[in-house]
């Protein structure tokens, strides 16, 4: 699910509205249950944003709120969580 095209960015405060806005989607979707939209819009934020730390924390959410979440979704959580801890150490929310 993308809305965009690199080629029409129009410079960095549009890449920062439109991470917003996936961040957006991605806590609604999984406060409707929706995981797999929910790791969906982190994904669109990390490629428009690889550093981009609340997208790693959420999609870590995301990959172990479903019941049949398994080793390799908590696996992958772990990565994410892992890799958010190192972009922002200070983070309430990723500690």
């Amino acid at each position: 699910m993308h809305f965009y095209d690199d080629t029409t960015l129009q410079g960095e405060s549009i890449k920062k509205f439109l991470c917003k806005c996936y961040l957006n989607i991605s806590l609604t979707t999984y406060k409707l249950d929706d995981y797999k939209q929910s790791k969906s819009a982190c994904d669109e934020v990390l490629r428009m944003d690889p550093s981009n730390s609340k997208a790693y924390y959420r999609r870590a959410k995301a990959r172990l709120a479903p019941v049949h979440a398994g080793a390799l979704e908590q696996e992958e959580a772990l990565h994410d969580l892992s890799v958010a801890m190192k972009l922002n150490s200070s983070s309430c929310e990723v500690r």
